[in-house]
């Protein structure tokens, strides 16, 4: 009997832009001007999930002192002493100082029934967002190379958008952005689960001033066409 993992499908990755397309993709999502536009924005200003962006609270957020809170029952990864903190680039901070407050909803972003919006949302405003551009270019916001590998048109996604092209930008070394920009700093702005047996323990340094840094560069860079 042949292994079972020699015929399983290989696992693709979330569909996602090339990093040096997020000013354009910014300034065209800017254009659709809703509240779910303003959630895209935002998850790909601080390189968010969707679920946090999504169940983001105004009580989880101090916008004077630029820092997010994260729930953890909004965090993928779980642990009581984990540190969920966000920090807000002036990106970040102008879009929210933008965002219509519902009295009644505690939530940053929500419907107009005053709740968080489904898991769907803003994959579909990317939709709409592809399916305009693509009349005008005959592409779209797709991700180029993986459309390429499998031969079929591969249209960008939350997840991988603000997720991967946040990363890639954070190590790309023609930018130098390898060599200015600590790794832990960019696993820590992502909220990724420490590497060591310990899961940060021992080390408990925030690295805050070089994370606030890293953040406000990405902030710069997404918004440099608005």
């Amino acid at each position: 009997m042949e292994p079972y993992n020699k015929n399983r499908k290989e696992e693709e990755n979330y569909s996602g832009l090339d990093f040096h397309e997020i000013p354009e993709f910014v300034k065209d999502v800017s254009t659709l001007r809703s509240r779910t536009a303003q959630m895209l924005l935002f998850s790909i200003y601080l390189a968010a999930r969707s679920k946090p962006v999504r169940n983001a609270k105004w009580s989880d957020i101090d916008i004077e002192k630029k820092i997010w809170n994260v729930p953890p029952e909004d965090d993928k990864v779980k642990g009581s002493k984990r540190s969920r903190t966000i920090f807000l680039n002036e990106a970040a901070v102008t879009l929210l100082k933008n965002v219509v407050r519902f009295s009644e909803s505690p939530y940053v972003f929500c419907n107009s029934y005053g709740r968080p919006y489904s898991d769907m949302a803003m994959n579909q405003l990317i939709r709409k967002a592809h399916a305009r551009k693509k009349l005008l270019d005959g592409i779209g916001w797709i991700d180029k190379e993986k459309s390429k590998r499998i031969g079929k048109e591969c249209i960008a996604t939350q997840h991988a958008t603000a997720r991967s092209c946040f990363e890639t930008w954070a190590k790309d070394d023609v930018l130098g952005n390898n060599k200015r920009f600590d790794k832990e700093a960019i696993n820590l702005n992502m909220l990724h689960e420490r590497n060591d047996p310990y899961k940060g323990a021992y080390d408990r340094s925030k690295m805050e001033l070089e994370r606030r840094n890293m953040m406000e560069e990405w902030g710069k860079f997404c918004t440099q066409l608005l």
